[in-house]
């Protein structure tokens, strides 16, 4: 997308833009208006995660007289970047180098923030977000809420979902599920740490294999007597795979398992088993195997987030 592409008469058009009808559920008269006060075409971006937020920086540089409106669940912005860092205890990296307010950002380049709201319904046909707080009008709308964890391809239940996310914390997104994963990882004491990598595209895609370096590194420091399984549905690691690789085989080759060509099909949390399927190369059938472990990260295929459900 280039600029011209981005920007005409109000600086905006239609690319990541959503206009339509979809009708806004709930009474008008008992839904306030927020901003009701316009500073020219307003922009109103759902989601204040490094795509929400890049957007509205350039959109306000490109065009300063958008009125550009950021909405967001979170008070406080958590950046994924350098969490595994964090995770394996590296470069003395701690929560406040990964935690920033959006009040700066928004001061400095001019566009508003509604944090620590949620987006409820979305009216394409009359142009409204409605939050928890109150509803916004538009111009023109940005979606960039992220991603949700789909673990369709484990279990059909959603109570079952509910638990092996809970119990073996994908931590992908920010950031309890990180919190999570960190106590795990302190109160480890040996035995096998499993790293599952999702099928399909997800968000950053070296992030497993990255995690799976730092935790061998805290391994290594703490002296840690236990293997970093890594099963991928993949033959190779999904990008950077010669690099990944050489740093399994060389600096954490007592340490890290790879383990290629395999898919989890149920997840044991009482017993700590995974249920895999494996293809065989040499056979070309599919092989079962178990995986047993002491803490497991378990990294579900993505999918949109469910907010764009409402905008269709």
């Amino acid at each position: 997308m280039n600029r011209r592409d981005l920007f005409k008469l109000s600086g905006v058009t239609a690319a990541g833009v959503a206009l339509g009808s979809t009708p806004l559920a709930g009474s008008e008269k008992t839904t306030p208006k927020l901003f009701t006060e316009k500073k020219g075409k307003r922009v109103v971006i759902c989601g204040g995660g490094f795509g929400g937020l890049t957007v509205a920086k350039y959109l306000r540089e490109f065009n300063n007289k958008l009125d550009v409106i950021v909405i967001d669940k979170k008070s406080h912005f958590i950046s994924c970047p350098y969490s595994n860092t964090w995770l394996g205890e590296g470069e003395n990296i701690g929560m406040e180098e990964l935690t920033f307010d959006y009040s700066h950002p928004a001061s400095k380049y001019g566009y508003r923030v509604l944090n620590g709201t949620t987006v409820i319904d979305i009216d394409r046909k009359k142009q409204t977000v409605r939050t928890n707080l109150g509803a916004i009008d538009y111009d023109y709308l940005v979606l960039a809420p992220g991603i949700d964890y789909d673990y369709s391809r484990i279990t059909k239940s959603k109570e079952k979902a509910q638990e092996i996310q809970q119990n073996c914390p994908p931590a992908l997104m920010p950031f309890g599920d990180h919190l999570a994963l960190k106590k795990e990882l302190k109160n480890f004491k040996g035995g096998n740490f499993i790293i599952s990598i999702p099928s399909g595209v997800y968000r950053c895609p070296p992030a497993p294999y990255e995690r799976a370096c730092m935790v061998a590194y805290y391994f290594k420091k703490h002296n840690i007597k236990g293997k970093v399984v890594v099963l991928d549905p993949r033959s190779k690691p999904a990008t950077k795979a010669e690099g990944f690789l050489h740093t399994f085989k060389t600096l954490y080759k007592d340490i890290i398992q790879y383990v290629p060509d395999v898919s989890i099909k149920d997840v044991d949390t009482k017993n700590k088993v995974l249920y895999c399927e494996s293809f065989s190369k040499e056979t070309y059938t599919i092989e079962k195997r178990k995986f047993y472990y002491q803490t497991a990260n378990i990294i579900p295929e993505n999918r949109a987030n469910s907010l764009i459900d409402l905008a269709k």
